[in-house]
Protein backbone atom coordinates (compact mmCIF):
# COMPACT_ATOMS: atom_id res chain seq x y z
CA UNK A 1 0.00 0.00 0.00
CA UNK A 2 1.71 3.36 -0.79
CA UNK A 3 1.10 6.89 1.07
CA UNK A 4 0.01 9.59 -0.70
CA UNK A 5 1.62 12.32 -2.06
CA UNK A 6 3.41 14.44 0.49
CA UNK A 7 4.27 17.54 -2.00
CA UNK A 8 4.05 21.37 -0.92
CA UNK A 9 1.71 23.57 -2.67
CA UNK A 10 0.35 27.50 -2.03
CA UNK A 11 -2.74 27.24 0.52
CA UNK A 12 -5.56 26.26 -1.84
CA UNK A 13 -9.54 27.10 -1.15
CA UNK A 14 -11.09 24.78 0.93
CA UNK A 15 -14.61 23.62 2.07
CA UNK A 16 -13.97 22.88 5.49
CA UNK A 17 -16.88 20.07 6.85
CA UNK A 18 -18.00 22.03 9.89
CA UNK A 19 -17.51 25.76 8.95
CA UNK A 20 -18.10 25.65 5.24
CA UNK A 21 -16.22 27.68 2.58
CA UNK A 22 -12.66 29.56 3.45
CA UNK A 23 -9.27 29.95 2.79
CA UNK A 24 -6.48 27.21 3.20
CA UNK A 25 -8.24 23.91 1.80
CA UNK A 26 -9.09 22.47 -1.32
CA UNK A 27 -12.19 20.66 -1.75
CA UNK A 28 -13.91 23.25 -3.78
CA UNK A 29 -10.87 23.63 -6.27
CA UNK A 30 -10.88 19.66 -6.05
CA UNK A 31 -14.27 19.87 -7.32
CA UNK A 32 -13.36 21.95 -10.28
CA UNK A 33 -10.21 20.14 -10.94
CA UNK A 34 -11.87 16.35 -11.10
CA UNK A 35 -15.00 18.20 -13.43
CA UNK A 36 -12.29 18.92 -15.88
CA UNK A 37 -10.56 16.25 -15.67
CA UNK A 38 -14.04 14.51 -16.69
CA UNK A 39 -14.76 17.11 -19.16
CA UNK A 40 -11.26 16.38 -21.16
CA UNK A 41 -12.09 12.80 -20.88
CA UNK A 42 -15.53 13.63 -23.25
CA UNK A 43 -13.78 15.73 -25.18
CA UNK A 44 -10.27 14.15 -26.13
CA UNK A 45 -11.60 10.58 -25.47
CA UNK A 46 -15.09 10.56 -26.33
CA UNK A 47 -16.12 13.32 -28.31
CA UNK A 48 -13.02 13.74 -30.45
CA UNK A 49 -12.54 17.05 -29.66
CA UNK A 50 -9.40 19.17 -28.62
CA UNK A 51 -9.01 20.04 -24.97
CA UNK A 52 -7.77 24.00 -24.83
CA UNK A 53 -5.25 23.43 -22.17
CA UNK A 54 -3.59 26.97 -22.40
CA UNK A 55 -6.75 28.39 -21.01
CA UNK A 56 -5.62 26.80 -17.49
CA UNK A 57 -1.73 27.70 -18.00
CA UNK A 58 -0.24 29.09 -14.75
CA UNK A 59 -3.32 28.06 -12.70
CA UNK A 60 -3.26 25.58 -9.82
CA UNK A 61 -6.40 23.36 -9.62
CA UNK A 62 -4.96 20.66 -7.73
CA UNK A 63 -6.76 18.05 -5.22
CA UNK A 64 -4.93 18.51 -1.76
CA UNK A 65 -3.14 15.14 -0.94
CA UNK A 66 -2.50 14.25 2.20
CA UNK A 67 -0.47 16.26 4.07
CA UNK A 68 -1.73 19.31 2.06
CA UNK A 69 -0.12 17.47 -1.05
CA UNK A 70 -1.40 18.07 -4.54
CA UNK A 71 -2.84 14.85 -5.11
CA UNK A 72 -3.87 15.53 -8.98
CA UNK A 73 -0.90 17.83 -10.03
CA UNK A 74 0.07 14.83 -13.20
CA UNK A 75 -3.49 16.10 -14.79
CA UNK A 76 -3.12 19.93 -15.08
CA UNK A 77 0.60 20.31 -14.97
CA UNK A 78 1.33 17.51 -17.77
CA UNK A 79 -0.94 18.50 -20.22
CA UNK A 80 0.60 22.10 -19.33
CA UNK A 81 3.94 20.71 -20.08
CA UNK A 82 2.80 19.31 -23.15
CA UNK A 83 1.25 22.25 -24.40
CA UNK A 84 3.98 24.93 -23.91
CA UNK A 85 4.10 27.93 -26.45
CA UNK A 86 0.28 28.45 -26.79
CA UNK A 87 -0.15 31.90 -25.04
CA UNK A 88 -1.87 32.25 -21.78
CA UNK A 89 -5.08 34.05 -21.09
CA UNK A 90 -5.67 36.86 -18.70
CA UNK A 91 -6.40 35.99 -15.20
CA UNK A 92 -10.04 37.48 -15.51
CA UNK A 93 -11.02 35.07 -18.51
CA UNK A 94 -9.52 32.21 -16.05
CA UNK A 95 -11.56 33.08 -13.37
CA UNK A 96 -15.11 33.02 -15.31
CA UNK A 97 -13.68 29.51 -16.84
CA UNK A 98 -12.78 28.50 -13.53
CA UNK A 99 -16.32 30.14 -12.28
CA UNK A 100 -18.19 28.20 -14.97
CA UNK A 101 -16.53 24.76 -14.35
CA UNK A 102 -17.88 25.13 -10.59
CA UNK A 103 -21.30 26.05 -11.54
CA UNK A 104 -21.56 23.36 -14.30
CA UNK A 105 -20.06 20.57 -11.74
CA UNK A 106 -22.06 21.77 -8.81
CA UNK A 107 -25.42 21.29 -11.12
CA UNK A 108 -25.33 17.66 -11.61
CA UNK A 109 -23.35 14.69 -9.52
CA UNK A 110 -20.23 14.05 -11.75
CA UNK A 111 -18.00 11.07 -11.42
CA UNK A 112 -14.56 9.59 -13.05
CA UNK A 113 -13.60 7.64 -10.32
CA UNK A 114 -11.10 10.20 -9.00
CA UNK A 115 -9.57 9.91 -5.48
CA UNK A 116 -11.17 12.93 -3.68
CA UNK A 117 -10.06 14.09 0.09
CA UNK A 118 -12.82 15.66 2.27
CA UNK A 119 -10.72 17.66 4.99
CA UNK A 120 -12.44 17.44 8.85
CA UNK A 121 -9.99 19.37 10.58
CA UNK A 122 -9.29 17.79 13.78
CA UNK A 123 -10.97 14.84 14.28
CA UNK A 124 -12.83 14.38 18.00
CA UNK A 125 -12.50 10.53 18.73
CA UNK A 126 -14.98 8.00 20.62
CA UNK A 127 -11.25 6.96 22.93
CA UNK A 128 -10.40 10.52 23.66
CA UNK A 129 -8.18 10.89 20.82
CA UNK A 130 -8.16 13.17 18.30
CA UNK A 131 -6.89 12.91 14.92
CA UNK A 132 -5.09 16.35 13.43
CA UNK A 133 -5.96 17.99 9.97
CA UNK A 134 -7.83 14.68 9.41
CA UNK A 135 -8.56 13.44 6.16
CA UNK A 136 -10.90 11.28 4.21
CA UNK A 137 -10.75 9.79 0.82
CA UNK A 138 -13.66 8.57 -1.30
CA UNK A 139 -14.55 7.69 -4.77
CA UNK A 140 -17.81 8.16 -6.45
CA UNK A 141 -19.11 5.90 -9.00
CA UNK A 142 -22.13 7.04 -11.38
CA UNK A 143 -24.99 9.73 -11.22
CA UNK A 144 -26.62 11.10 -8.53
CA UNK A 145 -30.50 11.50 -9.27
CA UNK A 146 -32.17 14.84 -9.44
CA UNK A 147 -34.20 13.64 -6.06
CA UNK A 148 -30.30 12.15 -4.34
CA UNK A 149 -32.01 8.70 -3.74
CA UNK A 150 -30.15 6.28 -5.37
CA UNK A 151 -26.36 6.67 -3.27
CA UNK A 152 -24.81 3.40 -2.04
CA UNK A 153 -22.04 3.89 0.65
CA UNK A 154 -19.67 1.51 0.42
CA UNK A 155 -16.57 1.51 3.54
CA UNK A 156 -13.31 -0.47 2.93
CA UNK A 157 -12.22 -3.73 4.54
CA UNK A 158 -9.10 -4.25 6.54
CA UNK A 159 -6.20 -2.48 4.47
CA UNK A 160 -8.56 -2.03 1.48
CA UNK A 161 -8.86 1.11 -0.62
CA UNK A 162 -11.63 2.85 -2.91
CA UNK A 163 -9.38 1.39 -5.63
CA UNK A 164 -9.39 -1.68 -4.89
CA UNK A 165 -12.97 -2.04 -4.38
CA UNK A 166 -13.32 -0.60 -8.27
CA UNK A 167 -10.41 -2.69 -9.41
CA UNK A 168 -11.90 -6.42 -7.83
CA UNK A 169 -15.15 -5.48 -10.19
CA UNK A 170 -17.03 -4.73 -6.78
CA UNK A 171 -18.55 -1.28 -8.01
CA UNK A 172 -18.50 -0.50 -11.75
CA UNK A 173 -20.68 -1.23 -14.55
CA UNK A 174 -23.06 -4.20 -14.01
CA UNK A 175 -21.17 -4.95 -10.73
CA UNK A 176 -22.30 -5.73 -7.70
CA UNK A 177 -22.65 -2.15 -6.85
CA UNK A 178 -23.94 -0.86 -10.21
CA UNK A 179 -22.75 2.23 -11.30
CA UNK A 180 -25.14 2.63 -14.17
CA UNK A 181 -27.79 2.55 -11.74
CA UNK A 182 -26.88 3.98 -8.19
CA UNK A 183 -24.54 6.69 -7.38
CA UNK A 184 -22.01 4.74 -5.32
CA UNK A 185 -19.72 6.19 -2.60
CA UNK A 186 -16.75 4.34 -1.90
CA UNK A 187 -15.04 5.85 1.23
CA UNK A 188 -11.48 4.86 2.37
CA UNK A 189 -11.57 4.09 6.15
CA UNK A 190 -8.92 5.87 8.49
CA UNK A 191 -5.39 4.00 9.01
CA UNK A 192 -5.47 2.46 5.20
CA UNK A 193 -2.58 4.53 4.20
CA UNK A 194 -5.50 6.68 2.38
CA UNK A 195 -7.37 8.50 4.57
CA UNK A 196 -5.38 10.14 7.43
CA UNK A 197 -2.88 7.19 9.62
CA UNK A 198 -0.31 6.83 10.72
CA UNK A 199 1.86 6.22 7.36
CA UNK A 200 0.89 9.21 6.00
CA UNK A 201 0.00 12.01 9.41
CA UNK A 202 2.77 14.75 9.98
CA UNK A 203 1.29 15.44 12.53
CA UNK A 204 1.02 11.76 14.64
CA UNK A 205 3.39 9.90 12.70
CA UNK A 206 3.34 6.14 13.93
CA UNK A 207 2.35 5.56 17.26
CA UNK A 208 1.76 9.15 18.17
CA UNK A 209 -1.54 8.53 15.67
CA UNK A 210 -4.41 7.93 18.26
CA UNK A 211 -6.36 4.63 18.68
CA UNK A 212 -9.72 4.86 16.61
CA UNK A 213 -12.66 2.93 16.33
CA UNK A 214 -15.54 1.60 14.02
CA UNK A 215 -18.03 4.30 15.01
CA UNK A 216 -15.07 7.14 14.45
CA UNK A 217 -15.15 5.71 10.86
CA UNK A 218 -19.08 5.88 11.05
CA UNK A 219 -19.26 9.63 12.16
CA UNK A 220 -16.70 10.61 9.54
CA UNK A 221 -18.34 9.07 6.70
CA UNK A 222 -21.92 10.64 8.41
CA UNK A 223 -20.17 14.04 7.72
CA UNK A 224 -19.02 13.21 4.06
CA UNK A 225 -22.12 12.02 3.04
CA UNK A 226 -24.88 13.97 4.80
CA UNK A 227 -23.13 17.66 5.32
CA UNK A 228 -20.57 17.47 2.52
CA UNK A 229 -22.29 15.80 -0.12
CA UNK A 230 -25.85 16.78 0.96
CA UNK A 231 -27.86 13.72 0.58
CA UNK A 232 -30.08 13.15 2.98
CA UNK A 233 -30.57 9.38 2.73
CA UNK A 234 -28.70 6.55 1.34
CA UNK A 235 -30.09 4.11 -0.48
CA UNK A 236 -28.40 1.43 0.91
CA UNK A 237 -24.96 1.24 3.26
CA UNK A 238 -22.98 -1.86 2.18
CA UNK A 239 -19.54 -3.47 3.13
CA UNK A 240 -17.43 -6.22 2.96
CA UNK A 241 -15.23 -7.94 6.01
CA UNK A 242 -14.44 -4.42 7.60
CA UNK A 243 -16.44 -2.64 5.42
CA UNK A 244 -19.64 -4.83 6.78
CA UNK A 245 -18.57 -3.74 10.45
CA UNK A 246 -19.03 -0.35 9.65
CA UNK A 247 -22.23 -0.74 7.34
CA UNK A 248 -23.71 -2.68 10.76
CA UNK A 249 -22.33 -0.05 12.74
CA UNK A 250 -24.18 2.26 10.40
CA UNK A 251 -27.06 0.40 11.14
CA UNK A 252 -27.15 1.27 14.94
CA UNK A 253 -25.75 5.19 14.49
CA UNK A 254 -27.96 6.43 11.82
CA UNK A 255 -31.39 4.17 11.52
CA UNK A 256 -32.90 6.84 9.59
CA UNK A 257 -30.18 7.48 7.09
CA UNK A 258 -30.30 4.60 4.92
CA UNK A 259 -33.43 2.49 3.61
CA UNK A 260 -31.23 -1.22 2.84
CA UNK A 261 -28.00 -2.42 4.36
CA UNK A 262 -26.05 -5.07 2.83
CA UNK A 263 -23.03 -6.83 5.06
CA UNK A 264 -20.68 -9.26 3.62
CA UNK A 265 -18.49 -11.36 5.62
CA UNK A 266 -18.68 -9.01 8.70
CA UNK A 267 -20.09 -9.03 12.30
CA UNK A 268 -21.98 -6.82 14.78
CA UNK A 269 -19.27 -7.69 17.28
CA UNK A 270 -16.55 -9.77 18.02
CA UNK A 271 -16.44 -13.37 19.87
CA UNK A 272 -13.67 -14.41 21.96
CA UNK A 273 -12.35 -16.85 19.25
CA UNK A 274 -12.16 -13.63 16.72
CA UNK A 275 -10.47 -11.17 19.48
CA UNK A 276 -7.82 -13.88 20.52
CA UNK A 277 -6.99 -14.05 16.69
CA UNK A 278 -6.61 -10.54 16.21
CA UNK A 279 -5.36 -9.73 19.29
CA UNK A 280 -2.23 -11.94 18.05
CA UNK A 281 -2.10 -10.14 14.99
CA UNK A 282 -1.57 -6.63 16.87
CA UNK A 283 0.99 -8.41 19.31
CA UNK A 284 3.04 -9.60 16.41
CA UNK A 285 2.76 -5.99 14.37
CA UNK A 286 3.62 -4.38 17.86
CA UNK A 287 6.24 -6.50 19.02
CA UNK A 288 8.24 -7.33 16.04
CA UNK A 289 7.56 -3.86 14.61
CA UNK A 290 8.93 -1.74 17.42
CA UNK A 291 12.56 -3.48 16.81
CA UNK A 292 12.67 -5.31 13.01
CA UNK A 293 10.98 -2.30 11.07
CA UNK A 294 7.19 -2.74 9.38
CA UNK A 295 8.38 -4.71 6.31
CA UNK A 296 9.73 -7.18 8.56
CA UNK A 297 6.83 -7.44 10.87
CA UNK A 298 4.42 -7.65 7.99
CA UNK A 299 6.33 -11.15 6.58
CA UNK A 300 6.16 -12.67 10.22
CA UNK A 301 2.56 -11.67 10.07
CA UNK A 302 1.40 -13.75 6.66
CA UNK A 303 1.19 -17.21 7.85
CA UNK A 304 -0.82 -16.28 10.85
CA UNK A 305 -2.78 -14.02 8.44
CA UNK A 306 -3.65 -16.51 5.86
CA UNK A 307 -3.78 -19.27 8.19
CA UNK A 308 -7.40 -18.21 9.18
CA UNK A 309 -7.86 -16.23 5.58
CA UNK A 310 -9.09 -19.53 3.73
CA UNK A 311 -10.28 -23.60 5.36
CA UNK A 312 -7.24 -25.93 5.65
CA UNK A 313 -9.19 -28.28 2.55
CA UNK A 314 -8.60 -25.37 0.50
CA UNK A 315 -4.92 -24.68 1.51
CA UNK A 316 -3.89 -28.00 1.03
CA UNK A 317 -6.10 -29.07 -2.19
CA UNK A 318 -3.71 -26.11 -3.78
CA UNK A 319 -0.84 -25.97 -2.10
CA UNK A 320 0.93 -29.21 -2.22
CA UNK A 321 3.82 -29.37 0.54
CA UNK A 322 6.98 -29.05 -1.76
CA UNK A 323 4.98 -25.88 -3.40
CA UNK A 324 4.87 -24.19 0.31
CA UNK A 325 8.02 -22.13 0.39
CA UNK A 326 6.95 -20.57 -2.87
CA UNK A 327 3.70 -19.75 -1.49
CA UNK A 328 4.90 -18.53 1.56
CA UNK A 329 7.19 -16.29 0.08
CA UNK A 330 4.81 -15.10 -2.48
CA UNK A 331 2.61 -14.56 0.87
CA UNK A 332 4.81 -12.59 2.07
CA UNK A 333 6.31 -10.40 -0.17
CA UNK A 334 2.39 -9.30 -0.79
CA UNK A 335 1.84 -8.52 2.68
CA UNK A 336 5.01 -6.50 3.18
CA UNK A 337 3.71 -3.87 0.91
CA UNK A 338 1.50 -2.61 3.64
CA UNK A 339 2.44 -0.48 6.45
CA UNK A 340 3.01 -2.07 9.87
CA UNK A 341 1.43 0.77 11.91
CA UNK A 342 -1.48 1.53 9.64
CA UNK A 343 -2.64 -2.28 9.49
CA UNK A 344 -2.32 -2.11 13.52
CA UNK A 345 -4.54 1.02 13.87
CA UNK A 346 -7.32 -0.87 11.70
CA UNK A 347 -6.79 -3.87 13.92
CA UNK A 348 -7.43 -2.02 17.00
CA UNK A 349 -10.66 -0.62 15.47
CA UNK A 350 -11.71 -4.35 15.12
CA UNK A 351 -11.34 -5.04 18.55
CA UNK A 352 -13.68 -2.63 19.67
CA UNK A 353 -16.05 -3.33 17.55
CA UNK A 354 -19.36 -4.17 18.90
CA UNK A 355 -22.78 -2.19 18.04
CA UNK A 356 -24.19 -3.29 21.21
CA UNK A 357 -21.71 -1.05 23.12
CA UNK A 358 -23.12 2.02 25.36
CA UNK A 359 -25.55 3.47 27.73
CA UNK A 360 -28.54 3.14 25.85
CA UNK A 361 -28.04 0.41 23.40
CA UNK A 362 -30.20 -2.70 23.97
CA UNK A 363 -30.93 -5.42 21.59
CA UNK A 364 -34.77 -4.94 21.57
CA UNK A 365 -34.51 -1.49 21.65
CA UNK A 366 -32.23 -1.73 18.51
CA UNK A 367 -35.03 -4.11 16.84
CA UNK A 368 -37.82 -1.16 17.42
CA UNK A 369 -35.21 1.42 16.09
CA UNK A 370 -34.00 -0.13 12.93
CA UNK A 371 -36.11 0.75 10.13
CA UNK A 372 -33.75 -0.60 7.15
CA UNK A 373 -33.87 -3.61 5.46
CA UNK A 374 -30.90 -5.91 6.28
CA UNK A 375 -28.93 -8.58 3.57
CA UNK A 376 -26.01 -10.78 5.48
CA UNK A 377 -24.42 -12.72 3.17
CA UNK A 378 -22.01 -15.11 5.29
CA UNK A 379 -19.19 -18.04 4.33
CA UNK A 380 -20.18 -21.09 6.85
CA UNK A 381 -16.49 -22.24 6.74
CA UNK A 382 -14.93 -18.35 7.47
CA UNK A 383 -12.69 -18.20 10.28
CA UNK A 384 -11.77 -14.99 9.79
CA UNK A 385 -14.76 -13.69 10.77
CA UNK A 386 -17.31 -16.31 12.17
CA UNK A 387 -21.07 -16.64 11.34
CA UNK A 388 -22.35 -16.83 14.94
CA UNK A 389 -23.21 -13.40 16.11
CA UNK A 390 -23.99 -12.02 12.16
CA UNK A 391 -26.58 -14.98 12.45
CA UNK A 392 -27.98 -13.86 15.71
CA UNK A 393 -28.14 -10.24 14.62
CA UNK A 394 -30.30 -10.68 10.95
CA UNK A 395 -32.46 -13.34 13.24
CA UNK A 396 -32.94 -10.67 15.89
CA UNK A 397 -33.70 -8.19 13.00
CA UNK A 398 -35.38 -10.95 10.83
CA UNK A 399 -32.93 -10.55 8.08
CA UNK A 400 -32.74 -12.42 5.03
CA UNK A 401 -29.45 -14.34 5.43
CA UNK A 402 -27.36 -15.49 1.96
CA UNK A 403 -24.57 -18.33 2.29
CA UNK A 404 -21.81 -17.86 -0.47
CA UNK A 405 -19.75 -20.64 -1.69
CA UNK A 406 -17.45 -21.60 1.47
CA UNK A 407 -14.78 -23.47 -0.22
CA UNK A 408 -12.52 -20.17 0.05
CA UNK A 409 -13.57 -19.05 3.44
CA UNK A 410 -13.85 -15.64 4.59
CA UNK A 411 -12.99 -14.63 0.65
CA UNK A 412 -16.16 -16.45 -0.20
CA UNK A 413 -17.31 -12.97 -1.66
CA UNK A 414 -13.96 -13.16 -4.30
CA UNK A 415 -14.68 -16.87 -5.28
CA UNK A 416 -18.23 -16.62 -5.45
CA UNK A 417 -18.66 -12.86 -6.50
CA UNK A 418 -21.20 -13.88 -9.23
CA UNK A 419 -23.63 -15.04 -7.15
CA UNK A 420 -22.65 -12.00 -4.55
CA UNK A 421 -23.76 -9.36 -7.48
CA UNK A 422 -27.05 -11.38 -8.03
CA UNK A 423 -27.90 -11.65 -4.58
CA UNK A 424 -27.26 -7.32 -4.36
CA UNK A 425 -29.11 -6.62 -7.60
CA UNK A 426 -32.15 -9.01 -6.20
CA UNK A 427 -32.44 -7.38 -2.76
CA UNK A 428 -32.06 -3.45 -3.90
CA UNK A 429 -34.61 -3.67 -7.15
CA UNK A 430 -37.17 -4.92 -4.82
CA UNK A 431 -36.90 -1.20 -2.65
Amino acid sequence: MKNGNTGKQDAPVEIDAVQGLKTGGADLIGIASNTLNSLADTMERKAGLPVPWHLFQGDHLEVAGPNNGPLRRNFLHEKLDQKKGRGELMPSTRKYLMITMLFFCCSQAWSDDTLQYLRLGDFQLEQGGVIRDCLLGYRTSGTLNKEKSNAILVPTWLAGTSKELIDLNFIGPGMAFDSTKYFIIAVDAFGNGISSSPSNSEAQPRDAFPVFGIRDLVRAQQVLVSRHLKIPRLRAVAGISMGAMTTLQWMVSYPDLMDMVIAVSGNPRLTSYEMLYWSAQLGVLEQVGACKGSETAMKTLAPLHVLQAWPSDYRNTRTKPEGFPAFLADQQKNLSAYNAADWAAQLKAILLHDVFQGPDIDREQLRKTICARLLVLISPKDQMVLSEETLAFAQLLGARTVELDGTCGHFAFLCDQKRLAQEIHEFLAKG
